[in-house]
């Protein structure tokens, strides 16, 4: 750390390295998909929040044809692997996921290289891109009505109400 620019953390370093090693590793693995949606998760709430919230609204949708990337580490990976849905993990490195914890706030810089992988990963297949979280719920038929959308535009943004929980 005594090297680097005093405005440069060791994590940003760390994340900004991997995205670049990972934009040169993109294939094919997600085939014919015409929606690549996905995001970064790790620690216990969000996973939490990911099986109790966002899983079952998913799984009140037509699936086909999308493909659900996340970007995990290793307990968040392990505590998924059995889903009833079929998702593409992509392993965060340890060494940024220590990075993590010394220096959260760092958190947004993987959420914007992982948010410009999986745009890159979409883009590499010619398939539309929809960036969710962990705690996001859709409602039925969503995606399909996304679908039809997407034939008639050629552009969609996505709006999107956004709720706390009290406690």
């Amino acid at each position: 750390n005594a090297r680097l620019p005093k405005n440069i953390a060791m994590t940003d370093l760390l994340i900004k390295e991997w995205h670049q090693h990972s934009l040169g590793n993109i294939g094919d693995e997600l085939g014919s998909s015409r929606l690549v949606m996905g995001f970064p998760l790790w620690g216990e709430q969000f996973v939490a929040d990911f099986l109790n919230y966002h899983l079952p609204s998913l799984l009140t949708n037509n699936l086909d044809g999308i493909a659900s990337v996340l970007y995990v580490d290793a307990a968040a990976e392990q505590a998924l692997r059995n889903l009833p849905y079929p998702i593409y993990f992509r392993r965060l490195p340890d060494a940024i996921m220590e990075g993590l914890r010394r220096e959260p706030e760092h958190r947004y810089v993987l959420l914007a290289a992982v948010h410009n992988l999986l745009i890159n990963e979409a883009a590499s297949i010619g398939a539309g891109f929809h960036m969710s979280c962990p705690d996001a719920i859709y409602s039925d038929g969503y995606f399909d009505r996304l679908g039809r959308l997407a034939k008639q535009h050629a552009a969609i943004v996505q709006s999107a109400l956004v709720l706390s929980k009290s406690t």
